[in-house]
């Protein structure tokens, strides 16, 4: 009887997932980060289905030499991005092209002499949403073409899978809470499937009507290294500026 062996695919994807669910049960080394996550976003409605949105982000990071706490010693993202959004009954459709400029995320020594670089990002998801009373829930996949200036501008590709409830109370409050897990896929997928997990907490306020609002929140994201066995842990605070027009 011949016997049967998995396609290499099949076993670097098993070999791949074996590694993460033991580095995150056993000796995994981790690194830990603090960070505030800033942006201004613009939105104009263009008719009944059609909306615009313009945005500004500016990240900073804590440097592990001064302080493990301290988010705003060192750099860490800058750029804009451009979204474009098709909404009909409970379904959106968003295409986002994105400019932005990375520093390395600080863990360890050798971190500091990674580059600075560019990324434009084309991204697109699919939303769906539905409301029960004070309750909504949304579903959005998605999907990343990336190009990066640290790896020569070389095509890759990441899958985003974000679930997300908000609770009103009132008019002009609502608490966000989610969670976003991410995959590192083709063309040229990283040899580490899993990407990153961002969950979220926040709050959601109305300052002036529908004109201004601002949004407080924590995100904590684990992020896998192409070692497979080092991680990332970033606790960020999120302040966001909302500007209606």
């Amino acid at each position: 009887m011949t016997k049967r062996y998995p396609k290499p695919i099949l076993r670097r994807k098993l070999l791949t997932l074996s590694c993460l669910l033991t580095a995150l049960t056993t000796q995994a080394q981790r690194y830990s980060h603090a960070t505030v996550w800033t942006r201004v976003q613009v939105t104009k409605k263009l008719g009944t289905h059609w909306e615009l949105q313009g945005e500004y982000h500016l990240r900073r990071q804590n440097n592990f030499h001064y302080s493990r706490w301290q988010p705003f010693e060192n750099p860490y993202l800058s750029g804009y991005r451009l979204q474009v959004s098709y909404r009909s009954g409970p379904w959106i459709v968003q295409f986002l092209p994105t400019y932005f400029f990375n520093y390395p995320l600080l863990g360890k020594e050798e971190d500091f002499n990674n580059p600075a670089g560019a990324e434009w990002r084309f991204v697109g998801y699919v939303e769906w949403a539905k409301t029960w009373k004070r309750f909504t829930l949304r579903l959005r996949p998605g999907y990343e073409y990336r190009r990066l200036e640290r790896n020569q501008y070389q095509p890759t590709g990441r899958a985003r899978f974000r679930v997300q409830g908000r609770l009103a109370f009132g008019e002009h409050l609502r608490w966000i809470l989610g969670t976003e897990p991410m995959l590192n896929v083709g063309p040229n997928p990283a040899p580490v499937v899993f990407n990153q997990n961002q969950a979220y907490t926040g709050l959601d306020f109305d300052l002036i009507g529908n004109t201004l609002g601002l949004e407080i929140g924590y995100y904590y994201l684990l992020r896998q290294r192409r070692t497979v066995v080092e991680f990332d842990d970033e606790h960020a605070l999120n302040v966001q500026l909302k500007i209606r027009l």
